[in-house]
C-alpha cells in the first residue's frame, strides 16, 4: 500500500484557467449585451474579472460578472463582498438575471457554444490559455504518489488539458478523474468518500491529501466530512490559487495548512514539506522526525 494518496482540484491548483474562462465572459457578455459595453474599456473590464475570480462557481457566471463591471467597476467589491453569490434561487446571480431579463440556461448555453467553438477551430490558442502554474509539469512528472483529479471542470475540456499538459494518457471514464462537479463543495466531499473507500486508501499507514483553492470547499468538507475522512484526509488550501487573503486568513485560524506553491509542489515530490512559514506547519525538528518515522 502507498503512504501517501493525493486528491487534486484542477483550477486554481495544477493550472491557472482565468484568462480562458474570464476572456469566454466576457466575449459572450458583449455578444448577448453588447450596448452596455459600449462606452467603458474591457482592458479595466478584464482586470476587474481577475479580482473576482474566487467567486466563480459556473463558467457562465463569467458573462454575469462581465455585465455588472460594464455597469460599475466598483462591483468588483459587491462580488467579493456577497455571501451569497451563486445559490439558483436566492444568489446574486439569480437576482441579477431577474433584472437583466435573461436566464441562466440561455447564458449558459451561449457560453459552451462559444468555448466549444474556440475549442474546436483554435486548439493550440485554447491549449495556450490554460497555461500550468511554474513547477507543476516536473513535480507530477516526479511524484511517485497515486493521485487523482477532481474538478468541476467538464470533462469534455479537462481530459484534453490533463493529456496536452501533464501527458495523463486518461478519457472520461478514468478512475482517476473526476470531473464536472458541480455543486462543488457537495460533490468534491462525495469523491473524498469514494476515494476513501477504495483499496489504496486502506493502508494503516497511507495519509491522504487533498489540495484544493476554493475555501469554501475546503471549510465545507471540514465541517461535513465524516469522522473517518477527517482522520485520513489532510485538507490544504493552495495559497496560490483563486482565493483571497480574507479566505487564507480563515484557513489558518481553522487549522488548514495554507500552501504555496513551491511547497506544494515540494509535497507531490517527496510526500513531506521541508518549508515552514506558518503557524499550522510543523516545525523543523518534527518534520525531520517524521521523515526518519516512515523510513524505519
Amino acid at each position: 500500500m502507498p503512504d501517501d494518496v493525493f486528491v487534486i482540484d484542477f483550477d486554481g491548483v495544477l493550472a491557472d484557467t482565468q484568462m480562458e474562462v474570464m476572456s469566454a465572459g466576457l466575449n459572450c457578455a458583449m455578444e448577448v449585451w453588447p450596448d452596455a459595453f459600449r462606452d467603458i474599456s474591457t482592458d479595466e473590464v478584464m482586470k476587474g474579472l481577475v479580482r473576482v475570480r474566487p467567486r466563480l462557481v459556473k463558467g457562465y457566471e463569467s458573462m454575469v460578472m462581465a455585465r455588472m463591471l460594464a455597469e460599475d467597476l466598483g462591483n468588483v467589491n459587491v462580488i467579493l463582498e456577497c455571501e451569497n453569490w451563486a445559490d439558483s434561487q436566492s444568489g446574486v446571480v439569480s437576482h441579477v438575471l431577474d433584472r437583466y431579463g435573461n436566464d441562466a440556461d440561455e447564458l449558459e448555453a451561449v457560453f459552451e457554444a462559444w468555448r466549444r467553438n474556440r475549442i474546436e477551430n483554435s486548439f493550440d490558442d485554447w491549449i495556450t490559455l490554460n497555461p500550468l502554474y511554474d513547477g507543476i509539469q516536473s513535480a507530477v512528472s516526479d511524484c511517485q504518489a497515486p493521485f487523482y483529479i477532481a474538478s468541476s471542470k467538464a470533462g469534455n475540456r479537462l481530459i484534453p488539458l490533463l493529456n496536452t499538459l501533464l501527458g495523463m494518457e486518461v478519457d472520461e471514464d478514468s478512475p482517476r478523474v473526476f470531473s464536472g462537479l458541480i455543486p462543488p463543495n457537495e460533490l468534491k466531499l462525495e469523491v473524498l468518500e469514494t476515494v476513501l473507500q477504495r483499496p489504496i486508501a486502506q493502508g494503516e499507514r497511507t495519509v491522504l491529501h487533498f489540495i484544493d483553492d476554493r475555501f469554501e470547499t475546503i471549510e465545507y468538507i471540514a465541517q461535513h466530512g465524516s469522522a473517518e475522512l477527517l482522520k485520513k484526509f489532510v485538507l490544504y488550501l493552495a495559497g496560490w490559487g483563486y482565493c483571497t487573503e480574507d479566505e487564507r486568513q480563515k484557513a489558518r485560524e481553522l487549522g488548514i495548512r495554507v500552501l504555496d506553491l513551491d511547497e506544494f509542489c515540494e509535497l507531490l515530490r517527496f510526500q513531506i514539506i521541508m518549508k515552514v512559514n506558518d503557524g499550522c506547519q510543523e516545525t523543523e525538528e518534527e518534520t525531520l522526525a517524521h521523515v526518519y518515522k516512515k523510513s524505519e
